[in-house]
């Protein structure tokens, strides 16, 4: 991958993940086909009754099929035939209703699925909170009076939403053509501790908190901040797809882990990579913002100088994420440090009209 969008790029790297969903999901069809037919240790006999009536054809891009698909792999055995005839005629009817629900889609500018709760999307966002370090009065609260759950869409997130892919179009149309790629749901969050964030189990999906949607008052006007949450979701989930065929370091668990901008906790060293290239997209989503032409209407008064202001916090994050990458260069794969070079390029122009008087 590169810095700089790439729909065509993204796409091949998408196909290589449901390539190896395809082939997990091959596995457990295998592996219930030879238990039906009462070849599977300890069967003896064949069964019937665990017969999937059809053939079923998964959508290997889903987020939902991607997190069955992990489970498979990480199942030594694989999954039984009764749970695979199940389990697949339920991700069928779920990644067939993604796509109704993507196809009408009242949005011209980004036709996707805003998805309701489910259940591999509930899963994701508990694993958040769980990984989520608590800092400051959080850390005193007791758990059960945090609430982060995936919630249901209304008509402000969907005008919000909607609203932030025209600012793409208009600023940026190569990531939003990215994004159309790569990103298949977008769920809404519900709570006090996540603000956004992605899952590889649930590749293809992107959350971001109800706040962020429709937040008003001084500051960074809502859209642009929910164009920024959508940009840096989409990122995460592009290097996570290039990091598949083409890893960034050459191998990451014999990295100490590292302080990640703008996070307070520590991660892995693939996790401050993809970070960095996030900051540096979302700085670059503000700059064009500032220089579009016509300007957005939301830039003007006290909106452009706090976009100015909110330019100059990533330029500052995505330096620090550069320059805690440094140690690691010779750690770097070709791929990664081709991408280094480009941030390092990218970084070195600056955008004057942002900085606030």
């Amino acid at each position: 991958m590169d810095v700089a969008p790439d729909g065509r790029m993204a796409s091949v790297e998408a196909s290589a993940v449901q390539a190896r969903v395809s082939e997990a999901l091959a596995t457990s069809r295998a592996h219930a086909a030879a238990a039906a037919a009462g070849e599977v240790t300890g069967t003896g006999r064949a069964d019937s009754a665990v017969r999937c009536g059809h053939a079923h054809e998964l959508k290997p891009w889903h987020p939902g099929v991607h997190a069955a698909a992990l489970h498979m792999l990480n199942t030594p055995r694989g999954a039984g035939p009764r749970w695979h005839c199940q389990e697949a005629t339920r991700l069928e009817l779920l990644a067939a209703r993604s796509t109704r629900r993507a196809a009408h889609s009242p949005c011209a500018a980004w036709h996707t699925d805003l998805a309701p709760p489910e259940a591999h999307l509930s899963q994701a966002v508990a694993r958040a909170v769980r990984d989520t370090p608590r800092h400051g009065k959080s850390a005193q609260r007791p758990a059960t009076q945090v609430a982060d759950v995936v919630g249901r869409w209304g008509g402000p997130e969907r005008a919000a939403f909607c609203a932030s892919a025209c600012l793409l179009a208009q600023v940026w149309p190569s990531i939003l053509a990215e994004l159309s790629v790569l990103v298949r749901q977008v769920g809404v969050v519900d709570g006090s501790r996540i603000a956004g964030f992605t899952d590889f189990t649930t590749h293809g999906a992107v959350f971001v908190n109800r706040r962020r949607m429709v937040r008003h008052g001084k500051g960074v006007p809502a859209v642009v901040r929910y164009a920024e949450a959508l940009v840096r979701g989409g990122t995460h989930t592009r290097c996570n797809a290039a990091q598949v065929t083409a890893p960034f370091l050459r191998d990451e668990r014999d990295r100490p882990w590292t302080h990640t901008p703008p996070r307070p906790d520590s991660r892995p060293s693939a996790a401050l990579f993809r970070q960095l290239v996030a900051l540096v997209r979302s700085r670059e989503l503000y700059a064009r913002v500032l220089s579009a032409a016509p300007a957005p209407p939301m830039v003007r008064g006290a909106a452009e100088q706090a976009i100015g202001e909110r330019y100059l916090l990533l330029d500052g994050q995505a330096r620090r994420a550069a320059a805690g990458l440094l140690p690691l260069r010779g750690a770097l794969t070709e791929h990664g440090v081709r991408v280094l070079t480009q941030v390092e390029k990218t970084l070195a122009s600056y955008v004057t009209a942002a900085v606030p008087e």
